[in-house]
């Protein structure tokens, strides 16, 4: 009912530092959940279109819902509550949908749902993908926005959790791995980096997760708890139903004992 000041945290403080101040074009944060890192990323993107010069900015989500979210609830209502500073007059707002906001400057941000051909042909100078290991193709999408970053000499903040055998977790361990060094930044928050949890939250947390795997894959201490489940296992079936998890997880092992050998 009432508006929030935004106050970040240490942490907080130090990753929307690092994402302005860096030179690295590519950006992959590791994170717990609800760390706050999809607002931070939207600040960025006011700052980015506010700067003076014309800008493009896309946001990709892995839904129509999230998407429209995103802009709503993430950046247009921190557009409404900028600082009022004496002598600073911001470009205004000429269109409004709810998924685009365009400024007199020529300046837009962006919030599409994903697909291969996301960004494909434009010149953006940053993109952000939220929730980034449940946005579908995005390794395709990965491909479509690589040369529109390099064509621009923009960012790419790509931004999520932990999902087994996902694109994103792939490209998280190649960072780790010292495969993307001088092309990438890696980020990670831990759990442990929200003032609010301590371990006495984290023991009554734990309870309510099948096992302590399943809580640190969601609340990761470190980023190494981010891959505690072994990644590419075998996709079995399709769960039909709407919003379900749409594929259920088996060993290779297990896979070939049900089909009695015949796997080739």
């Amino acid at each position: 009912k009432k508006a929030t000041p935004f106050h970040l945290w240490e942490a907080q403080a130090k990753l929307a530092d690092r994402l302005f101040e860096s030179s690295h074009q590519y950006h992959f944060i590791g994170k717990a959940r609800q760390m706050g890192v999809s607002e931070i990323a939207a600040e960025l993107a006011l700052k980015t279109v506010l700067g003076g010069t014309k800008a493009e900015v896309i946001v990709i989500s892995r839904s129509e819902e999230d998407a429209i979210y995103f802009l709503k609830r993430r950046v247009k209502e921190k557009l409404a509550r900028l600082p009022k500073i004496p002598g600073v007059k911001y470009t205004s707002v000429i269109r409004e949908t709810s998924t685009v906001i365009e400024f007199a400057n020529g300046s837009s941000i962006s919030s599409i749902t994903s697909n291969e051909r996301a960004g494909a042909g434009r010149t953006v100078d940053l993109v952000i993908v939220d929730e980034a290991g449940q946005v579908p193709n995005f390794d395709k999408i990965w491909k479509a926005t690589n040369a529109t970053i390099q064509e621009a000499g923009g960012k790419i903040i790509v931004i999520g959790t932990s999902e087994t055998g996902s694109f994103f977790n792939k490209q998280l361990q190649k960072c780790l791995d010292g495969d993307m060094k001088d092309v990438a930044e890696l980020h990670f928050l831990s759990c442990y980096d929200k003032p609010s949890q301590d371990e006495a939250w984290a023991a009554r947390t734990k309870k309510t997760f099948d096992d302590e795997t399943d809580f640190k894959l969601e609340y990761p201490e470190t980023i190494e708890d981010m891959f505690l489940k072994k990644e590419g296992m075998i996709f079995k079936t399709f769960d039909p139903t709407p919003g379900g998890r749409h594929v259920q997880l088996i060993s290779p092992r297990e896979l070939m004992r049900q089909l009695e050998g015949n796997l080739k």
